[in-house]
């Protein structure tokens, strides 16, 4: 199963997070729909999320990248956040489900770009 992508998307991009090479591949092929994050960036409903590969060894950006929107987020109880809550989370984590906008790099043929965002 792929991914829906749109050509354009008026979202601009609000966050942006490094992603290790197999969670970033799980959420290029479709198969990653949340994600477990520390509420650093305090993140909210239809935040916007630039995932960029991220290879900790070497230290260096692939160059592929994954547009998502945050559609349903989810606190620790303990966070002071505004719920929803989930109990199990750790102090000041969240969970968010996404939906993917696009993807940025690699050899995909289906590969979109956000015009507005990639000054980012």
């Amino acid at each position: 199963m792929h991914p829906i992508r749109f050509r354009l998307t008026p979202y601009p991009v609000v966050h942006q997070l490094k992603s290790h090479p197999e969670p970033f591949s799980a959420v290029w092929a479709g198969e990653k729909t949340h994600e477990i994050r520390l509420n650093d960036r305090r993140y909210k409903f239809a935040d916007t999320v630039r995932l960029k590969e991220w290879n900790p060894d070497s230290k260096k950006f692939s160059g592929r990248a994954v547009d998502i929107i945050i559609t349903h987020i989810r606190f620790s109880p303990d966070s002071g956040g505004p719920g929803p809550f989930s109990d199990g989370l750790k102090a000041d984590f969240c969970i968010f489900d996404f939906a993917v906008l696009n993807q940025h790099g690699g050899d995909s043929a289906a590969e979109t770009h956000i015009s507005n965002t990639e000054a980012f």
